[in-house]
């Protein structure tokens, strides 16, 4: 849902978005029809004013390829969706058969308590074991700024109609060919996806720049089949693929509290964006351009600028898990030792 912008700051990022000569995509042309709110998404990552926390932890990424189910085009970016839930009808068939199974075991159980009151051990239930599994084929998230584990639902991409802009996110005003979304949900706090994407700590998104350079090989497993979706809704399975591949090595990243980039645009998203980008070739990003918008049958336009204009950051503080000295493009120099003589 929308609602009339309160205030004059839409045109000030209409002109930010021309000023970097990139075009105001087609979700977001109508300037009447603009989000309330003051934790909006995405935002300029400004380097020197980020806030370095040190309570900040590491990232842990526990992705399961076997989670991975298919690739769709959803007529605003291609989704790659994962298996986030357990199947409770097993779970309840395999409760009765323990129930039947008690009945039969109770003799051997009242000897076996007997025993352990001697020589106590603890044995994990077959229900306690089941659970574990459960978490174990999961693809979860976990530590960074998070206090819960967080279940991948899917990735996606946001890109430009050509390489010199296409992200979401900028940093000190610089934009990237493309940006990777891995969208989590808090499944300790929320029974479904749809119920945490509209409420507060409700999501987790590890945002990841793409950047010109050499060719990215694990990701051409995804470019190869995008020529099967080509057009809106269509869907093709993709299995085994563990998305961890298409991370930086360096863990460093700077979070801040946010929203949905699309409609609703709820404020439910704690945003971990990585400091290093990815590289990817010009032709894989060519490939993502090539898919449509639009339903077969339909005048064919092409999928390209899927990005939301910039938002202001309000009264919100981005906080870094690494230490900095902001330099921009200049070297420090060194200070001189005690015993150098300085003309």
């Amino acid at each position: 849902m929308t609602i009339p912008w309160q205030g004059a700051l839409w045109p000030a990022l209409v002109s930010v978005m021309q000023l970097i000569k990139a075009p105001i995509p087609p979700l977001w042309e109508n300037l009447d029809l603009v989000p309330a709110g003051d934790r909006q998404s995405p935002i300029n990552i400004r380097w020197r004013d980020s806030v370095y926390d040190p309570g900040l932890k590491p990232l842990t990424i526990s992705y399961d390829p076997s989670t991975c189910l298919h690739i769709w085009n959803n007529g605003y970016s291609f989704l790659v969706e994962f298996e986030d839930s357990t199947d409770k009808s097993e779970e309840e068939e395999e409760e009765e058969e323990e129930e039947e199974e008690e009945e039969e075991e109770e003799e051997e159980e009242e000897e076996e308590e007997e025993e352990e009151e001697e020589n106590p051990t603890i044995i994990p239930s077959e229900k306690a074991t089941h659970s574990f599994l459960v978490l174990m084929s999961m693809s979860v998230i976990e530590g960074g700024p998070l206090e819960h584990n967080y279940r991948l639902k899917q990735f996606h991409f946001h890109w430009g109609a050509i390489d010199a802009w296409g992200s979401e996110h900028t940093v000190d005003n610089k934009c990237y060919p493309a940006e990777l979304h891995l969208v989590h949900w808090n499944a300790v706090k929320f029974e479904t996806f749809e119920d945490a994407a509209l409420e507060e700590n409700g999501l987790a998104v590890i945002g990841v720049f793409l950047k010109l350079g050499k060719h990215h090989k694990e990701l051409q497993k995804l470019v190869d089949t995008l020529p099967s979706i080509k057009h809106k809704d269509t869907l093709a399975e993709f299995g085994s693929f563990d998305p961890s591949c298409l991370m930086p090595a360096c863990p460093d990243y700077w979070t801040y509290s946010g929203s949905l980039t699309t409609p609703p645009l709820s404020e439910s998203v704690t945003w971990i964006i990585k400091k290093q980008p990815v590289e990817v070739d010009h032709d894989q990003l060519e490939q993502f351009r090539t898919l449509l918008v639009t339903s077969k049958g339909e005048k064919e336009k092409r999928m390209v600028d899927n990005f939301r204009p910039l938002q202001p950051l309000m009264n919100r503080t981005v906080r870094s898990s690494f230490r900095h000295d902001y330099v921009l493009n200049i070297q420090v120099k060194p200070k001189p030792a005690a015993n150098q003589v300085t003309p």
